[in-house]
C-alpha cells in the first residue's frame, strides 16, 4: 500500500512540474514575443534613440533623422485627415447593416457595445 501511495504521490509531481515547466515557458515565449513596454507602440522619440544607438549616428544624422520623422509626422497627419472620412463611412455603413439584421434587446446591447469599444468621436477643432 505504502509503495502505492508513494507512487501516486510521484505522478502528482511529476504532474504539478510539468504545469509549472510549462507556464513558465509560456510566459518566457510570450515576453521574447512582446516588448516589454505595455503601454501600445513606440514613440518616434524611441524609434530615434534606438537608431542613433544601433547605427552609432552623430549629431549631423541625428539632426536629419529628427527632420526625417518631423516631415513623416505631418505626412502620416495629412493621410490620416484624407482617409479617417472614408473609413467612418465604411464603419457606419456596416454597422447600419447589422442593426438591420439584428431584434429588439440585440440593437440595445449592439449600441451599448459600440459605446463601450469605440473611441468617442474627437469635434473639428
Amino acid at each position: 500500500m505504502n509503495s502505492r501511495l508513494s507512487i501516486a504521490l510521484l505522478w502528482c509531481l511529476f504532474f504539478v512540474m510539468g504545469g509549472v515547466s510549462g507556464w513558465v515557458g509560456h510566459c518566457l515565449y510570450q515576453g521574447h514575443l512582446q516588448p516589454a513596454k505595455t503601454s501600445g507602440s513606440i514613440t518616434a522619440q524611441e524609434v530615434m534613440d534606438a537608431l542613433t544607438r544601433e547605427l552609432e549616428l552623430d549629431a549631423g544624422q541625428q539632426e536629419a533623422l529628427k527632420a526625417i520623422f518631423e516631415q513623416s509626422r505631418s505626412q502620416y497627419r495629412g493621410l490620416n485627415k484624407e482617409f479617417k472620412p472614408r473609413y467612418e463611412s465604411i464603419r457606419d455603413e456596416s454597422d447600419d447593416k447589422i442593426r438591420a439584421i439584428l431584434r429588439g434587446t440585440q440593437k440595445e446591447r449592439f449600441e451599448e457595445m459600440l459605446k463601450k469599444y469605440r473611441p468617442k468621436k474627437k469635434t473639428s477643432r
